[in-house]
């Protein structure tokens, strides 16, 4: 398949944090959402894979239809916020945000 990868920065407590999406796009896509990759140097594993998480059942709840722009979109407009044992991921000017509470 097709793969995506795309450096950015999110806003994570007040500071820019560079990320790497990968999208791994399958022979399928769109009737099959990407599959995702999330790596930081300034995020942990857990925050990576809760923010992976996140893009993940946001890929699933849209129509199967190209969706990469759009996730790419999210990714990069998106803030995290901990504390805790919780993630928080807010979309930039907007009130609604995703809370994911660690289970170790």
């Amino acid at each position: 398949g097709i793969v995506y990868r795309i450096h950015t920065l999110i806003e994570r407590n007040n500071e820019k944090t560079p990320l790497a999406l990968t999208f791994h796009i399958c022979p399928d896509y769109p009737h099959t959402p990407p599959d995702v990759s999330i790596t930081s140097s300034h995020l942990s594993r857990k925050q990576c894979q809760d923010l992976r998480q996140h893009l993940l059942d946001t890929a699933r709840s849209l129509p199967p239809e190209p969706m990469v722009h759009d996730l790419m979109l999210l990714g990069q407009n998106i803030k995290l916020r901990f504390s805790g044992d919780q993630t928080r991921i807010y979309r930039r000017n907007l009130d609604c945000f995703t809370t994911f509470r660690s289970h170790e």
